[in-house]
Formats: C-alpha cells, sequence, structure tokens
C-alpha cells in the first residue's frame, strides 16, 4: 500500500498507514509480520517528504512515527554492530 501513496502529496494517509505497519511489526502476529529493513525505508522516505502543512493535524500520529524512527534506528544501529563485530571476530589481524 504505501508504494500507491506518495507521503508527499498524502501526508495524512501514509501517516495512519505508516502507523499500522508500525504496530504490526510491533505485535508480531500472524504469519505476516512487517520486515524491519522495509519498515524503516518507508519511514525514512516519509520523514524526508512529508507535507508540513497536513501534519499539523496529526501531531500525536506523526509524534508515534517518530518515536517509531527513533527505536528502529536504535534497533539497525546494534544489528549493524553485531554484524561488525562478528565480522571482526571471524577475521583476526
Amino acid at each position: 500500500m504505501t508504494q500507491v501513496v506518495n507521503p508527499a502529496l498524502h501526508s495524512l494517509p501514509y501517516t495512519f498507514i505508516l502507523i499500522a505497519h508500525i504496530n504490526a511489526h510491533s505485535n508480531k502476529r500472524g504469519n505476516k509480520t512487517v520486515r524491519l529493513e522495509f519498515l524503516w525505508e518507508k519511514i525514512q522516505g516519509y520523514l524526508v517528504s512529508f507535507d508540513a502543512r497536513q501534519i499539523r493535524y496529526v501531531g500525536l500520529e506523526f509524534m508515534q512515527v517518530l518515536d517509531a524512527a527513533a527505536t528502529l534506528a536504535g534497533a539497525i544501529a546494534q544489528v549493524k554492530l553485531k554484524l561488525v563485530a562478528s565480522y571482526t571476530a571471524d577475521d583476526p589481524l
């Protein structure tokens, strides 16, 4: 769905779509879970291109997206650090 909606033109619906994806990732219920990389990519694109005039009407929801972005940034950084640590452990100097 996020491929169809442009966040620069339709920031309001995109915000709610992102929140649905964030909730799906948080809950991880059922067979379909949202991949971390997919969610991170969509949030980054949204934060770069959203329309501030539209977002002023959904301040609480926008804060949910910002909170998720901060949490995901930390999670992604930890994953990358683990990969680097495992790589350097396997390749001694």
